[in-house]
């Protein structure tokens, strides 16, 4: 059995969470977003450009497909990242107790409804499992070259 890697667990539920965020933003444009007062097309739209931003950061780093002792922080596990996932995470609450008032007046078709909810939870979970794995990513990152001093000239 593989060794356990956690870059690629974050690579599979960032593109699980993207592919969800796409699905997320189809059914909310449905009924134009009223259902959860467009806040279900907006976290959706933020989601896709959060995990664009990684994606695209980690390709540019990777320069070759050798592997090499880490230097440097997954995209995921940086500060500003982190930032941005866990209130992502936040956010994505919101729309549940929208969603929830929706079902309970039944303003608007049953399965909509219940779509928006369960890729809705699908979304949490995806996110705070991220945030939490790479927040453990970079608790024990210990950069290959950090008692290297390098020349200034």
């Amino acid at each position: 059995m593989a060794p356990y890697n956690p870059l690629k667990t974050v690579f599979i539920l960032t593109i699980t969470s993207l592919v969800n965020s796409v699905l997320i933003f189809i059914f909310s444009m449905l009924d134009l977003g009223f259902l959860t007062l467009w806040t279900n097309t907006a976290l959706s739209f933020l989601t896709v450009v959060y995990h664009t931003v990684i994606l695209v950061t980690h390709r540019r780093g990777r320069r070759t497909d050798e592997p090499q002792p880490p230097t440097r922080l997954y995209p995921t596990s940086t500060t500003a990242s982190l930032v941005c996932v866990y209130l992502l995470a936040f956010f994505w609450i919101a729309p549940f107790g929208l969603l929830v008032c929706q079902f309970v007046f039944m303003y608007w078709p049953v399965w909509n409804i219940a779509v928006q909810f369960a890729l809705g939870v699908i979304e949490l979970g995806l996110l705070v499992a991220l945030a939490v794995i790479s927040t453990k990513m970079r608790r024990s990152f210990q950069p290959a070259d950090k008692y290297v001093f390098k020349s200034t000239t």
